[in-house]
């Protein structure tokens, strides 16, 4: 950060891009809460994507005269509208400004002051947003930085609020050299074109999630993704896919602290979304098996070790013990049963030594598990619980971690 210099020695022009396609309904609205930015160095490009609605929408556009920059072009999708605002621009700052959105009269304003603070005059900037329906009427609030869900730092940390949901791409403040840096919005992509360019924009680049809600997005059923829901599905799943197979484990272990819980959260996104993510889930799953297989094989292998050795030690430790209260209690248990839960033992780490696929793995840990819960139940029955834990049994699995493991429920 730097000293804040005078907003009249950096005033830099912001380009507000505005794409529609049959916008008639919304666009007037839109353009006029461009018009109304406190930050008076803005210029407002709308490019009309070859609208069909006789003439409705660049009647809107055209009403505006020269307080707007219109232009047109033949239909090719919402990516090919951002990309021709782009490529006609004249603002250091780019600000996409869906043509069924708004923004606050201080979007911009607010924005420029804190780029003003920052010794990084490319840092990428997001915020929160409003959500109201078709009608104007408020639905919810997306604000993970103002009601406390994230901390700024976690908000800051590149792709870290694109991962948690909480960026919406009217919010964002682009400066122009990112996109000389990684391109523009892809066409191929019809409904997922703004994370695929804001993943490629984000990675390992200053980014500043800053408060306030600057955005006002309307979710109506006229929404292109909502038109194509099939495709959306579609683009979703092979976007995930893709990224979570560029990112690097360095990247993940940023976001997430691990490999392992970075796709486990993954997961968990998946599951709760109203999109199918059959192929992102499967892809994920398998990640998780290759990495606990590859990194926590061994690792698990001295827990059974651990088990071993604590089988041993009621046999050798509390036999007699055992053996009283079983007698006293008209249950049939000895050595031989330790014995052979040894053997089952020794012949379960082999299998995992000799084979490294899932079925084997979800084996073991199942077996595992059972193991541990005999033993407390044991214990538990006999009245001997406190006796095993003033000898250590169960506090020299817990220093290495395998009681908290085990005793997660899948």
């Amino acid at each position: 950060m730097e000293r804040e210099t005078s907003m009249k020695d950096w005033n830099p022009l912001v380009s507000i891009v505005i794409p529609v396609y049959n916008g008639a309904n919304y666009l007037h609205e839109a353009i006029d809460s461009a018009l109304a930015q406190t930050y008076k160095n803005c210029e407002i490009l709308v490019v009309n994507d070859g609208s069909d609605d006789n003439g409705d929408t660049e009647r809107i556009a055209l009403s505006y005269g020269n307080k707007i920059r219109y232009f047109t072009k033949p239909n090719g999708g919402v990516a090919t509208a951002l990309n021709m605002g782009i490529e006609n621009m004249l603002g250091d700052y780019f600000s996409w400004l869906s043509h069924d959105d708004l923004y606050t009269s201080d979007k911009i304003q607010q924005q420029i002051r804190i780029l003003n603070k920052h010794d990084d005059k490319t840092t990428i900037l997001a915020c929160g947003f409003q959500i109201i329906d078709k009608d104007g009427k408020h639905l919810l609030d997306i604000d993970p930085l103002g009601a406390g869900q994230f901390t700024q730092q976690q908000l800051n940390t590149p792709l870290f609020a694109l991962f948690q949901d909480a960026i919406h791409g009217c919010s964002l403040l682009i400066h122009k050299s990112h996109f000389d840096r990684v391109g523009i919005f892809d066409v191929a992509h019809k409904t997922t074109q703004d994370y695929d360019l804001f993943f490629r924009m984000m990675r390992n680049q200053s980014f500043y999630f800053h408060e306030g809600l600057s955005v006002i997005s309307r979710s109506h059923d006229e929404q292109g993704s909502k038109k194509v829901i099939e495709l959306h599905a579609k683009e979703c799943d092979e976007l995930w896919i893709n990224i979570m197979s560029i990112l690097s484990k360095e990247e993940m272990v940023q976001l997430s602290g691990s490999e392992v819980d970075f796709y486990r959260f993954r997961i968990r996104r998946f599951e709760v979304s109203v999109l199918p993510y059959e192929k992102a889930i499967s892809y994920t799953e398998d990640r998780i098996v290759e990495l606990i297989n590859a990194d926590d094989v061994s690792d698990s292998i001295e827990h059974f070790k651990e088990f071993s050795l604590l089988l041993h030690n009621i046999s050798d430790e509390y036999e007699k013990q055992l053996q009283q209260a079983l007698h006293n209690q008209s249950v049939q248990l000895n050595a031989t049963m330790v014995e052979q839960m040894n053997v089952a033992t020794q012949q379960m780490i082999e299998l995992v030594r000799q084979n490294n696929r899932r079925p084997i793995r979800s084996f073991f840990v199942k077996a595992l598990r059972f193991i541990y819960r005999v033993i407390r139940k044991i214990f538990s029955i006999l009245g001997l619980k406190n006796v095993a834990k003033r000898n250590g049994i169960f506090r020299r699995l817990q220093e290495k971690g395998v009681v908290e493991k085990l005793s997660h429920k899948e």
